[in-house]
């Protein structure tokens, strides 16, 4: 594991050096009203530098470089290493790394997306999860559940039957 942790630590410091990417690191997740700690072998890539899309960015990594990014948005990448990753792997994810930055002009360009800060996605909380939860229950139908307090999620999704 220190391998690992080590060869996350060369891998955020060698992007740092492409133009137009920047490493999130613990200063950006960590702290009051934030994250207890955060994972470094995720390797959270900010692609805010560059003009092209963080999802055709992913796309091309994995077309000509068959390197499949953990996950993307409109603005970042993600790129997970684990105690199997090695200097091969990792020289692998820069050289992809520097491919997008060389040929930026032939990727998608970026939306231009609003994110809202953090507090403002922040709701109201009415009830004490505990108390929610361990609190007396009724059995509501859905056109009668609006303005309820509820402990259980809804989510639309495909039906396996």
């Amino acid at each position: 594991m220190d391998e690992a942790l080590s060869s996350a630590r060369r891998v955020r410091a060698a992007i740092e050096y492409i133009e137009g990417l920047h490493v999130y690191d613990r200063d950006d997740f960590v702290g009051e009203a934030r994250a207890f700690d955060m994972d470094p072998l995720q390797i959270f890539i900010d692609l805010s530098g560059v003009e092209f899309s963080a999802y055709d960015a992913a796309d091309r990594t994995r077309r000509r470089h068959r390197i499949n990014l953990h996950t993307s948005d409109h603005r970042r990448v993600d790129a997970q290493l684990t105690h199997a990753d090695d200097e091969t792997t990792t020289a692998r994810l820069l050289d992809g790394l520097r491919d997008l930055v060389a040929h930026a002009d032939e990727l998608l360009p970026a939306s231009d997306v609003r994110v809202p800060d953090p507090g403002d996605l922040r709701l109201q909380q009415e009830t004490l999860p505990r108390d929610a939860y361990f609190g007396e229950v009724e059995q509501v139908p859905a056109d009668r559940a609006v303005g309820r307090i509820c402990t259980e999620s809804l989510m639309g999704g495909p039906s396996l039957l």
